[in-house]
C-alpha cells in the first residue's frame, strides 16, 4: 500500500500534521509520500494506491481532480467545515488503523459533464456562471437562457447560475437558497444567484436529462467557473450544456448518518468554531 499526502503549504494546520501524520503511517508499515499542492509533477501519483487529502474542501476538489475518478481520495478536515472530508485532524490515528485494516468505506461521486465549444470539464461540485464583479459596471446583471431537453424553462436576469451534483448541494447551491440533496441521490441543481426576478426559483432534474445554458445575446460578459476555479470567460451567444456523466470519483465517506454530519458542519460553521 502506497498513499500519496496531498496538502497545501498555506495551510498551517495541515503542514503541522504532515509530518505526524507520514510517521504513523510508515510505523504501520504502510508506504507514503508527501505531494504539495502548489508542487503536483506528473510523476507525483505513479503506484499510489490512495490519496489523503489534509485540508478543506477547496484542496479536497483539487485533490480529486488530480486523482481523477482511478485513486480513491480520503480526507482529513484541516480547513473551515469539510463537507468533503472524512475525519477530523484529530483523528489521524483512526485513519491509519482503517487504512491499514483495509477498512474505510468509498462512495462514487457522479460528475457534471460542462461543455463549451470543443472544451470539457468534470466538476464534483458545481458549474457556476457568474458576472465579472471586477468590471466597472459592478451593479449589472448578466442575462442566461436554460433548456433542458432542449425545453427552455427560464431566462435569468441575475447575478449567475449554479449547476450542481447533489455533492454540491452543500456547497454554493446551498447558500443560494437550493435544497440539499442526499450524495446518493441522482439529480442536478440549478439555482439562480441573486435573480432579479419573483418568480425564479432553483429546481431539480433528471440525472438523465442534458441542460443547456445559453449567455443571452444582449448580456454581458460572464465566466465559467469549475468547483470554485474560473476556467474561461463566457460571452454573449456561447453556450455552455451540462449532463451528468458517468464518470465518478471514488471518496471516503465515514458518517453512516449524513444529514447528522450536514447538521453539525452548519452548526460549526454558523457560530465559526
Amino acid at each position: 500500500m502506497k498513499v500519496g499526502i496531498y496538502y497545501s503549504d498555506n495551510n498551517g494546520q495541515s503542514v503541522k500534521l504532515v509530518r505526524r501524520f507520514k510517521r504513523l503511517l510508515i510505523e504501520s508499515k504502510i508506504e507514503a509520500v508527501e505531494i504539495l499542492k502548489e508542487k503536483v509533477l506528473t510523476d507525483d501519483f505513479t503506484d499510489i494506491d490512495l490519496i489523503a487529502v489534509l485540508g478543506g474542501d477547496g484542496t479536497v476538489l483539487s485533490g480529486v481532480k488530480i486523482a481523477d475518478g482511478q485513486i480513491p481520495v480520503v480526507a482529513i478536515n484541516t480547513g473551515t467545515v469539510g463537507f468533503l472530508t472524512a475525519f477530523e485532524k484529530d483523528n489521524l490515528q483512526d485513519v491509519v488503523k482503517q487504512i491499514k485494516n483495509n477498512s474505510l468505506v468509498f462512495s462514487e461521486r457522479r460528475l457534471l459533464k460542462v461543455s463549451v465549444g470543443n472544451n470539457v470539464y468534470f466538476a464534483l461540485n458545481d458549474a457556476v456562471i457568474l458576472k465579472d464583479f471586477q468590471k466597472d459596471n459592478f451593479s449589472c446583471c448578466i442575462k442566461l437562457n436554460l433548456e433542458i431537453d432542449k425545453k427552455p424553462v427560464d431566462k435569468y436576469i441575475a447575478d449567475g447560475l449554479i449547476l450542481s451534483t447533489p455533492t454540491g448541494s452543500t456547497a454554493y447551491a446551498l447558500s443560494a437558497g437550493a435544497p440539499v440533496l442526499s450524495p446518493e441521490l441522482e439529480a442536478v441543481v440549478v439555482a439562480p444567484i441573486c435573480s432579479h426576478s419573483l418568480h425564479s426559483r432553483p429546481i431539480v432534474y433528471s440525472p438523465k436529462s442534458i441542460a443547456k445554458v445559453t449567455v443571452d445575446q444582449t448580456s454581458r460578459d460572464c465566466a465559467l467557473y469549475i468547483d470554485g476555479e474560473v476556467v474561461r470567460e463566457l460571452c454573449s451567444g456561447e453556450e455552455i450544456e451540462v449532463v451528468l456523466d458517468e464518470k465518478t470519483v471514488k471518496i471516503c465517506d465515514n458518517c453512516s448518518n449524513f444529514f447528522e454530519k450536514l447538521s453539525k458542519k452548519i452548526a460549526s460553521w454558523s457560530n465559526n468554531e
